[in-house]
């Protein structure tokens, strides 16, 4: 996949936890977790880039979370949805059980 985050941003698959419970599509559709796939780590307020870098990698693979129509544009490869969203907008992630 060539989809590549511009600084300060996270690649998300959006997948939904229910994906397979039937809904109806609707105009302002948002949606507000998905899987993080990669991201680019840029120096944010007093944090140095190995700071950055500890706190954010641990995404990758984990679902995160941000408010509704955070995710901006969607975008199809593949027969999937990703979405680019900034890194301050992300609320929280699913630890590992």
């Amino acid at each position: 996949m060539n989809l590549k985050p511009l600084p300060g941003r996270i690649l998300v698959e959006l997948n939904e936890k229910y994906e397979h419970v039937a809904t109806t599509e609707q105009k302002y559709d948002t949606r507000t977790s998905g899987i993080c796939i990669s991201l680019n780590i840029v120096k944010l307020s007093s944090m140095d880039a190995k700071e950055m870098s500890d706190m954010y990698s641990p995404l990758i693979g984990r679902r995160v979370f941000w408010e509704e129509y955070k995710d901006g544009a969607v975008i199809e490869r593949d027969g999937k949805k990703y979405a680019f969203i900034k890194v301050e907008d992300l609320d929280g992630y699913e630890d590992a059980l």
